[in-house]
């Protein structure tokens, strides 16, 4: 078998090119590029080369295809999560947004129950990331909730897109993702209301300013 750890990376990437490939390498290329758009000067551009460097991929297709392409594939990312021979893998991709567009809601709605109440917002993001809903998105946003940071590792716009794309996914299968269509409703608010471009946990922002207009009117 050929080493492909030896010799031009982009010329074995041509030579093991398949469907299954294609996608991974479109895949990589779209994380790139929202890393690119986002990117700014500075420890902001540090966390950008250390989360492509954990870069994690999601691969379904042709298991003969990804032995040949293994070697290239860790060498960009470490972890390689092989989920079956069709396009399982984008469903896998569309799955897990799903599940951070609803903790970003879930997270937003607890800030603003909180607050509202009087508790700080420090002191509710401490809380939340010690208990036992404190997932590691808990603790990855807490940061940038507490510095006001809305600048986009994903977009609002793009959150929205796959939240579409999820929900066509599940009309073409025939299962009801009732909280999805709910998050395709409140994203798309958060959009009209200034924030398609501000990361999509601006989900907050949604939902404070219509919680202090409720107050003022």
């Amino acid at each position: 078998m050929e080493d492909l750890t030896k010799g031009s990376l982009v010329r074995h990437l041509m030579k093991t090119t398949s469907f299954m490939l294609v996608t991974m390498v479109f895949q990589t290329l779209y994380f790139l590029v929202d890393l690119y758009w986002v990117g700014r000067l500075g420890k902001e551009a540090v966390a950008g080369v250390g989360v492509a460097g954990n870069l994690t991929f999601i691969v379904s297709g042709d298991p003969e295809t990804l032995d040949r392409a293994e070697a290239v594939l860790r060498a960009i990312g470490p972890t390689i999560h092989y989920v079956g021979g069709g396009e399982q893998a984008r469903t896998v991709k569309l799955a897990i947004n799903l599940m951070i567009a609803g903790l970003a809601q879930l997270m937003s709605e607890a800030l603003v129950l909180g607050e509202a109440a009087g508790v700080s917002k420090e002191d509710l993001l401490e809380v939340m990331g010690s208990s036992a809903a404190g997932a590691p998105f808990v603790k990855y946003k807490t940061g940038p909730l507490l510095d006001d940071d809305f600048s986009a590792t994903f977009t609002t716009a793009l959150m929205e897109k796959d939240i579409d794309l999820a929900l066509a996914a599940a009309d073409e299968t025939g299962v009801e993702l009732p909280v999805a269509r709910q998050l395709k409703g409140l994203l798309h608010m958060a959009i009209e209301g200034g924030y398609g471009d501000d990361d999509f946990i601006a989900l907050y922002l949604q939902l404070r300013n219509a919680a202090t207009k409720e107050v003022v009117r």
